[in-house]
């Protein structure tokens, strides 16, 4: 998988939306996580979504009914 790739992994898309571009009070943040970070010869991050004071490396799937 790419960089890109890993960015991208968890990322849930709703009418060709960004999910925390719907979510009111959402935002896309990165986190090094200790899966990624030890790839050989990429320095990865992997995508978050912290919504209402919390940072979720998966998407909880109860924020996508919210967002619809």
């Amino acid at each position: 998988m790419t960089k890109k790739g890993f960015i991208e992994s968890n990322q849930v898309l709703l009418n060709g939306k960004p999910l925390e571009k719907i979510l009111p009070q959402a935002a896309k943040s990165e986190i090094c996580c200790s899966s990624c970070k030890n790839l050989p010869g990429l320095r990865t991050l992997c995508q978050t979504i912290w919504h209402q004071g919390k940072t979720y490396e998966a998407i909880p799937p109860d924020l996508i009914p919210e967002a619809a």
